[in-house]
Formats: C-alpha cells, structure tokens, sequence
C-alpha cells in the first residue's frame, strides 16, 4: 500500500494538516472506483466527468501512484487501488456514522 504520512513534494501544497490527501479526490476516487467510470462517478457528486478526472488526476500525483487503467470502453483498478478502496469505503462510511450521531444524540441520552 501507499503511504500517505507526507504529501508527495510537488503537490506539498494542497496537503491537509492531517496529511490526507484533498477529501475531494478521495471522495471522487472512491465514486469512480466503485462504478469503474468516471461518468457515473460524476453523476452521483454531481460534478462534470472532467473533474472526476481532475480529481483523480491530482491524487495520483499527491499519491506517486497510477490508480486507474485507462481503456478505451472503461477503467480497470490497479492492484493498489484495489487494495485502497476498501479502507476508504469504511473510512467514508465512518464519517457518515460520525456525522449522524450528534443528530441522534438526543435519542441516545437518558
């Protein structure tokens, strides 16, 4: 797997404190790799597929990694990606958990 501890020099910029790489490419990543299409990733965020593929782009240079192959009729995930999504689903699925439970809290105090 790729390390992701320190943002890859030339994108040192747009690294988060945390030193995750831009939540906005990870969430683009995850949609695409899903889907195996960066069209039906956009359709589901909501953006243009050119900025699916801005995206992604952007995060296999913070990553210093090729995430995708890219055919004629499709994507193919490479062996890192396909061991990343995954974690990143459940991370993402983590945050959605996280968020709902302040909404829940009042059913959850006595």
């Amino acid at each position: 797997m790729f390390n992701i501890s320190h943002p890859h020099p030339n994108n040192a910029r747009t690294a988060v404190p945390n030193g995750l790489p831009p939540l906005s490419a990870l969430c683009a990543f995850e949609s695409a790799a899903r889907h195996l299409s960066f069209k039906k990733a956009a359709a589901e965020l909501h953006v243009t597929p050119a900025a699916i593929s801005h995206q992604i782009h952007a995060l296999e240079g913070y990553l210093g990694v090729q995430l995708f192959e890219r055919l004629n009729r499709g994507l193919n995930l490479t062996g890192l990606a396909r061991a990343a999504l995954p974690r990143i689903s459940d991370g993402f699925q983590a945050l959605v958990a996280g968020v709902d439970v302040p909404a829940n809290w009042p059913h959850l105090v006595p």
